[in-house]
């Protein structure tokens, strides 16, 4: 049997398969079809044709045969690190290389993946066709798992293209960058049926974005709450075996910290859902949108009031849309008088300008909680986060009153008195993160 026909024989077997629950196979389903991806934008579930238009895109038209991967250095038994694209994410490599015992060897661009780079058969090219018309109906049918089972096609694709490649290459070793991807797993468990150790590097947020369920020989984990889920929450859902604890990614790069800053200023770092959905993109479900406009609502409160300054820290996103951006802030705030961080750089480099760090679930709030500065987290997600036992549930805020009484209780205090007394002392320097100035 050809990789893609084996390919799309197990990918078959996830889209329309029973598999025992809890099993490496079942947690591959799951997240195959049950988790949200950002490869599509937020119309997908909605529209009858997607399975035609991935169809046609990945397998009718295909791309252009760029190189999906970059060789680093050539041993005998290679060591692959899988990115979107291996040109945008140099980052990556750095902190894999500097981190993981094993170096790599090959960095992979999965998103540049497209037929042309795999060698088939006609029998296996008209399995293709047929394994896209089910798909195709399928999404045709019913709007259940529409989104998730037209993105079978290319995820078929790129697991017999990659199979092919390793054996090629001879690669004992794949690290996954963004394992939040949802076919991370099915890929993980095809890898390990060939004796290929899988590491998953997860980014800094909670698991319960987007990694409850996970399958892999090596897990890396940056922060003390990644361990509080493993024990409480996720224990069944993730299989390893090996934890590895590192640094956060986000982190990496960032210079030596300055020394802390008390004044008056509460940074306020967006998750730029807001613009997410004005663009249609793919809604996480965590309903930052909501929860950010409360947050600023208060903030704004709070200086008209004179209780501090706000700084804001824009997303990403948000930087590519500046126009839009700086419409929809003054919009909220009016009259009220507020700052902007720095456009620039991470916002990391500035975390000693404010004495306060505030937000929704987000990568900073817990990159500000991993250096030691004082930071609160807008609990908008009931019980689902943090969990009951938690510590950060003591960094929480839900109403104007719980914001006023955290700055008159710790906006004049250092960063070792907020940490000690809210219990959060296994969060700084958390796998030797932190480089003091």
């Amino acid at each position: 049997m050809g990789h893609l026909s084996s390919a799309i024989q197990q990918y078959f077997s996830f889209g329309f398969g029973k598999k025992k629950e809890q099993s490496p196979d079942w947690i591959a389903q799951y997240s195959l079809l049950q988790n949200m991806s950002y490869r599509l934008d937020a119309s997908a579930p909605n529209d009858r044709w997607i399975g035609l238009r991935e169809w046609y895109r990945h397998v009718i038209k295909t791309n252009g045969r760029q190189s999906f991967y970059q060789t680093i250095s050539t041993i005998k038994e290679g060591h692959a690190l899988i990115t979107w694209d291996f040109n945008k994410d140099p980052k990556a490599l750095q902190y894999v290389q500097h981190f993981h015992e094993k170096k790599v060897t090959h960095f992979v661009g999965k998103d540049l993946i497209s037929l042309q780079h795999l060698k088939y058969n006609a029998l296996e090219k008209g399995l293709l066709h047929l394994f896209c018309l089910r798909l195709t109906i399928a999404c045709l049918c019913s709007k259940k798992q529409r989104a998730n089972r037209a993105l079978l096609i290319r995820q078929s694709i790129e697991m017999a293209c990659l199979l092919q490649w390793f054996q090629r290459e001879n690669i004992q070793h794949v690290s996954f960058f963004h394992p939040y991807e949802i076919d991370s797993n099915a890929l993980s468990v095809g890898l390990q049926r060939l004796n290929i150790t899988t590491t998953f590097i997860p980014s800094v947020v909670p698991f319960f974005v987007h990694n409850h369920h996970m399958v892999c020989d090596e897990l890396v984990i940056t922060s003390p709450y990644q361990e509080e889920e493993i024990a409480h929450l996720f224990s069944s859902s993730i299989h390893y075996k090996k934890l590895i604890r590192w640094p956060a990614e986000t982190l990496f790069d960032v210079p030596a910290m300055a020394a802390e800053n008390q004044n008056n200023r509460i940074a306020f770092y967006s998750h730029g859902q807001w613009l997410r959905n004005a663009l249609d993109r793919a809604d996480n479900g965590l309903f930052a949108e909501d929860s950010e406009k409360q947050i600023l609502q208060w903030l704004k409160k709070g200086v008209d009031e004179n209780f501090w300054e706000v700084v804001i820290y824009l997303h990403p996103l948000e930087k590519k849309h500046i126009e839009t951006t700086e419409n929809h802030y003054h919009a909220i705030f009016g009259a009220s008088p507020f700052l902007w961080g720095n456009r620039i750089q991470s916002s990391a480099h500035f975390f000693h300008q404010e004495s306060f760090g505030i937000g929704t679930l987000s990568t900073v709030i817990f990159e500000r909680l991993l250096v030691g500065r004082k930071t609160l987290l807008h609990k908008n997600m009931g019980d689902v986060f943090p969990h009951a036992q938690s510590s950060l549930n003591h960094i929480c805020f839900n109403s104007w009153d719980d914001l006023v009484q955290f700055w008159n209780t710790f906006g004049k205090k250092d960063n070792a008195f907020f940490f000690d007394t809210l219990s959060l002392r296994e969060y700084p320097n958390y796998a030797g993160v932190v480089k003091n100035a």
